[in-house]
């Protein structure tokens, strides 16, 4: 609990960045800190919102590991059926679905990471 105790007069103590003076708050363990009270509240909403990215970023982990590991899948069987087919000198169907498939899973991973980032 953060709690006002004491305003400060001298010049040395004023917040430049909100034209306001710094006030000692305490921290609740015998500890007293020196801080603006708007910069107090500007580093707890940044703290807030770190807090829900992370959150979101958690909660699509399983998701994402999924995609990676489909995407892992589909490139080793491509590799695979390329280097058979290499061998018997055709290009199957299957071939170009299993690239077209990765490509798509490649496509969707990076639509779904800018969308965390911001980017769209």
């Amino acid at each position: 609990m953060v709690t006002q105790t004491n305003f400060l007069p001298t010049s040395e103590y004023f917040c430049t960045q909100h034209d306001c003076q710094k006030i000692i708050v305490s921290t609740g363990n015998n500890e007293h800190l020196l801080i603006c009270k708007n910069c107090y509240e500007e580093n707890k909403n940044i703290q807030n919102i770190r807090h829900k990215f992370m959150s979101s970023l958690t909660k699509l982990r399983s998701l994402y590991y999924l995609l990676l590991f489909s995407l892992i899948y589909n490139f080793l069987t491509f590799v695979l059926d390329a280097y058979h087919s290499i061998l018997a000198m055709n290009i199957s169907i299957e071939t170009m679905l299993k690239l077209f498939a990765t490509t798509i899973l490649i496509v969707f991973i990076e639509i779904e990471l800018r969308k965390k980032l911001g980017s769209y």
